[in-house]
């Protein structure tokens, strides 16, 4: 217990250098072009049309909504 108390009561300091040297150790996998990419802002069009394409009675996450509910409530939804 008394090694937790000390991890949470450590003073805060820059961990900037460890960050870094951390980073260099990572190997790149992507170009700095396809991370522009990947990081842009993503529009309502883009996001509808992707929807409309999608494999119809399909349920996108837990909940029990199928891509149905989401395209027929796409004037409301989105």
């Amino acid at each position: 217990m008394n090694y937790q108390k000390g991890i949470l009561t450590e003073p805060e300091r820059d961990r900037g250098e460890e960050i870094e040297y951390i980073c260099k150790e990572i190997p790149r996998l992507i170009t700095n072009e396809q991370n522009k990419a990947l990081m842009r802002e993503v529009t309502m069009e883009e996001v509808e049309e992707i929807l409309m394409n999608m494999r119809k009675n399909k349920a996108l996450g837990p909940d029990g909504y199928t891509v149905e509910f989401f395209q027929a409530g796409w004037y409301f939804l989105g």
